[in-house]
């Protein structure tokens, strides 16, 4: 949410356009009913269903890379498969050595830890190292 509140405002240049940003799983109405009638772990890729177009682009986070056997990041694996099918990039900020999402990913960056903060500062760096040069290129 925070970077996506970084692209749609600013981040230093006040004169910068807005970038159109969703950040996907924020309407907590359509969240709560898919996920109670149906599954938690679809629902994002529902939502991208609706919302995305062939020349999107995605942006994953993951500290654990996702791992179908242990169940974790089920919606985000999830949610990769369907871009893939779709054709939409991805560009994927994981941790550990990537998991599962690694193999979806048109870019990644894996953080070379296995420790949760220090992957999640890792990942806030590099949001506003992504916000200075678009603030820089793009006002």
């Amino acid at each position: 949410m925070h970077f996506s509140a970084e692209l749609i405002s600013t981040y230093k240049i006040k004169k910068r356009k807005p970038l159109p940003v969703i950040n996907l799983s924020s309407n907590l109405s359509s969240l709560t009913a898919w996920s109670n009638d149906f599954n938690f772990n679809t629902y994002l890729a529902r939502e991208l269903e609706a919302l995305s177009s062939k020349d999107d682009l995605l942006i994953l986070y993951s500290t654990s890379g996702g791992n179908i056997k242990k169940k974790q990041s089920l919606n985000l694996i999830n949610v990769a498969k369907f871009c893939k099918k779709k054709k939409i990039k991805i560009i994927a900020f994981l941790g550990n050595k990537g998991g599962e999402l690694i193999k979806y990913a048109d870019i990644s960056y894996v953080v070379n830890s296995n420790n949760t903060p220090v992957i999640q500062e890792t990942h806030h760096l590099i949001n506003h190292l992504i916000s200075e040069i678009l603030d820089t290129n793009y006002s």
